[in-house]
C-alpha cells in the first residue's frame, strides 16, 4: 500500500523535463500570500503517458484537476470514455487539508484526505471539516491502459495549492437600504479571475445567504452583450448590457454603477469604464464629458464609512478624556466603572458614548452627564454603526439579549440566532449588515457570523459558525474578533496555558492567516479602525501596554496606562 502526495506530481509527470518546483510550503512564521498570489512555477498537466502504473494515473489526473485549464482536457484524458463524459468539474470544488490523499493498493486507488472547505458552482466558500474518501474505480480499457472510471464529481484541490492558485474575489451588492455596498466574497482560479467572470457573479445576484441581507441594482435577466469585456492600453473597460437596465431611475443608476465600478476596481488593469445599452451610451450622473466612468469611483456607497478613528477615548476608574499628546479629561464618570475595564463606543462624530459598566450601559453627549440602563446580564463591549445608532449585547447564564440606541433610546432586539448561545464578543460589519461573534458553548470558544435584518423590525438571524484552524490545529480558545474592512477580521486566540496570538481571516474562513508572532505578551482584546484598504489594528494589555500593529506579524508596543481604549464610529 502506498500513498503519494500532491508535491510529487510534478516529479512523476515531468522528470524527463528537469524541472524542479523552486516553491514549497511556508515554513518560517510569515502571513500566507493574500490573493492567490502564486509561489513559484505553475507546470502544465500532461495526459498520461503510455502504460503508466495505476498510481501515476490517479496522481497524473489530481495534479490535472488542481491546474486550472479551460475545460480540464488534460484531467479528461485520464478517464474512461464515459466518465469523461458524465464528469463535471463546474459544479464546484473539494479542498483537502495535509496528508498524502491517493492510497494505492495494487490496482485501487483511492482518494483519502480531511476536507477543509468547499466551493459550490458559483465559487462560494463553505467550511467542511469532515474526512472524504473515494474510489476512482480504476480499470483497464480496450488498450490495456489504465484510465479512472469513477472520478468525484467537481473538482479537487490540495488547501496549499488552493491558496496559491485561487482568488478571492468581493462582488459588490447593496445594503437593505441601498446607500452603501456590502461584499460578497467568490474564489476563482487566478487565470480565471476575470472582468467577465466577475460581471457574471455580479448578474446572478447575491448567494442564497447574502440575499436576506443584500439586494442588487441589476434587473433579473440583464446580460451582457459581449462575447468578452476588452480592457484597451488605456485602462478603459468597455461592457455592453442588454436593455433590462434602461429602466431604472437615476437613483437605481447610480446604485448600479456604484456595484459594477467597485466589482471591477479590484483589476489593476482598469481605470475607466464605458457602459453602453445594446451599443447605445448608458446615461448615468457619475460618467465624465467622454462617457467614461473612472474607477474607482463612487465613494459615498463605500462599505467603509468615512471618518472612523479621527479621535480616540481613554478612561481611568472615575473618568475619561481624549488621547493625544497629553490627556486632555472630558468628564467623570457617574461611578466607578465595576467592571475596572473601560469598554466604550464612541460615534463617528465623536460627540457620543456608551459605555458598559458590568450591569448597565452609560450613554449620552460627550462631556455632559451619561444616563445610566440596566441590562439583564454581563454587558459586553457596545458598537456604533450609525452616528446616532449603537449596539449592545448583555449575557447572563440563560441567554444573551441583544439591545439596539436610537437617539437616545435602547430597545431589545429580536434575536433567534442567539437563542441559548453565549456571547463573549462582538463586533458589527462595517456596512452594519453583519456581525461577528465569539460563541461559548461546552468548553469550545469559536467564531460566528449573523445577519441583521430589519426588514420587519430590527433581528439578529441565520447564525452560522465558521470553524478554524491553522493545519491540523483547531483554533477553539478564541477570546476577541474586530474588523479590519469589509470582507476581512482578525480573531485573538490564546489557550488558558498558550500565549494569545491573532489571526487574520476573510468572513468565509476561507483563509487563516497568522498576525501576530508567539513572543510573550498578554493581551486581552483586539481594536481596529475598519479601513477600505490598509490596516490599523490594536491590542490591549491589562498590563499597561496598547499594541500597534504595524505590517505583517509585527506589533509596537507602548506605555498605556489606562483601562481601555475606543476610537470614533468602531
Amino acid at each position: 500500500m502506498k500513498r503519494i502526495t500532491f508535491a510529487l506530481v510534478g516529479l512523476l509527470l515531468l522528470a524527463s523535463c528537469g524541472q524542479i518546483p523552486t516553491s514549497g510550503p511556508v515554513v518560517e512564521y510569515t502571513p500566507k500570500p493574500k490573493q492567490g498570489s502564486s509561489a513559484g512555477i505553475e507546470i502544465a498537466p500532461l495526459p498520461p503517458v503510455a502504460d503508466a502504473s495505476p498510481e501515476v494515473i490517479a496522481e497524473g489526473f489530481l495534479y490535472a484537476m488542481s491546474t486550472y485549464q479551460p475545460g480540464y482536457l488534460a484531467a479528461r484524458e485520464y478517464l474512461t470514455p464515459e466518465a469523461r463524459e458524465r464528469w463535471k468539474p463546474e459544479q464546484g470544488l473539494l479542498i483537502c487539508g495535509s496528508g498524502r490523499p491517493i492510497k494505492v493498493d495494487g490496482t485501487e486507488a483511492t482518494v483519502d484526505c480531511p476536507l477543509v472547505g468547499r466551493l459550490d458552482s458559483r465559487g462560494k466558500y463553505a467550511p467542511a471539516a469532515k474526512g472524504f474518501t473515494h474510489d476512482l474505480g480504476l480499470i483497464k480499457n480496450a488498450d490495456g491502459q489504465w484510465r479512472i472510471s469513477n472520478p468525484p464529481q467537481g473538482l479537487l484541490i490540495s488547501s496549499y495549492l488552493f491558496e496559491r492558485s485561487y482568488r478571492a474575489l468581493s462582488i459588490y451588492f447593496l445594503t437593505e437600504p441601498g446607500d452603501r455596498l456590502v461584499p460578497e466574497q467568490i474564489y476563482l482560479p487566478t487565470r480565471a479571475a476575470t472582468p467577465k467572470q466577475v460581471l457574471a457573479a455580479l448578474l446572478r445576484g447575491p448567494t442564497e445567504w447574502y440575499s436576506k441581507i443584500a439586494r442588487s441594482a441589476f434587473p433579473a435577466g440583464t446580460t451582457l452583450n459581449t462575447v468578452d469585456i476588452p480592457v484597451d492600453d488605456a485602462g478603459v473597460a468597455r461592457i455592453s448590457l442588454s436593455e433590462q437596465i434602461d429602466d431604472l431611475t437615476l437613483d437605481e443608476r447610480s446604485q448600479l454603477v456604484a456595484q459594477l465600478v467597485w466589482s471591477m476596481s479590484q483589476f489593476s488593469s482598469i481605470r475607466f469604464i464605458e457602459l453602453t445599452v445594446n451599443g447605445q451610451p448608458y446615461l448615468t450622473g457619475a460618467a465624465g464629458s467622454q462617457g467614461r466612468i473612472a474607477v474607482p469611483s463612487m465613494q459615498s456607497f463605500a462599505p467603509v464609512p468615512s471618518g472612523l478613528g479621527s479621535k480616540t477615548l481613554v478612561a481611568d476608574l472615575t473618568r475619561y478624556g481624549w488621547l493625544g499628546d497629553q490627556i486632555s479629561w472630558i468628564a467623570p464618570l457617574p461611578k466607578p466603572l465595576a467592571s475596572g475595564s473601560f469598554l466604550a463606543a464612541l460615534n463617528r462624530d465623536a460627540d457620543e458614548v456608551v459605555i458598559a459598566d458590568h450591569n448597565s450601559l452609560l450613554s449620552g453627549k460627550v462631556a455632559q452627564p451619561l444616563a445610566s440602563t440596566p441590562v439583564a446580564g454581563m454587558a459586553l463591549r457596545p458598537q456604533y454603526t450609525e452616528p446616532h445608532v449603537a449596539w449592545a449585547m448583555a449575557t447572563s447564564a440563560a441567554a444573551t439579549t441583544v439591545y439596539r440606541m436610537q437617539g437616545g433610546d435602547w430597545t431589545s432586539v429580536r434575536a433567534p440566532a442567539l437563542a441559548n448561545k453565549l456571547v463573549l464578543a462582538f463586533r458589527i460589519s462595517p456596512e452594519g449588515s453583519r456581525v461577528a461573534l465569539i460563541l461559548s458553548s461546552g468548553g469550545r470558544k469559536t467564531l460566528a457570523f449573523a445577519q441583521i435584518q430589519s426588514r420587519n423590525g430590527w433581528s439578529m438571524t441565520d447564525l452560522k459558525e465558521v470553524p478554524l484552524a491553522d493545519g491540523a490545529t483547531k483554533l477553539d480558545g478564541l477570546m476577541d474578533v474586530a474588523w479590519t474592512d469589509a470582507t476581512s477580521i482578525m480573531v485573538l486566540s490564546g489557550a488558558s496555558d498558550a500565549t494569545p496570538r491573532v489571526w487574520r481571516c476573510d468572513a468565509s474562513g476561507a483563509r487563516l492567516t497568522p498576525a501576530s508572532d508567539s513572543a510573550g505578551w498578554n493581551v486581552t482584546r483586539l481594536a481596529t479602525v475598519p479601513q477600505n484598504s490598509g490596516t490599523q489594528a490594536y491590542a490591549y494589555s491589562p498590563g499597561g501596554l496598547i499594541w500597534t500593529f504595524q505590517t505583517q506579524a509585527r506589533w509596537k508596543a507602548d506605555e498605556f496606562g489606562y483601562l481601555g481604549i475606543a476610537y470614533a464610529g468602531s
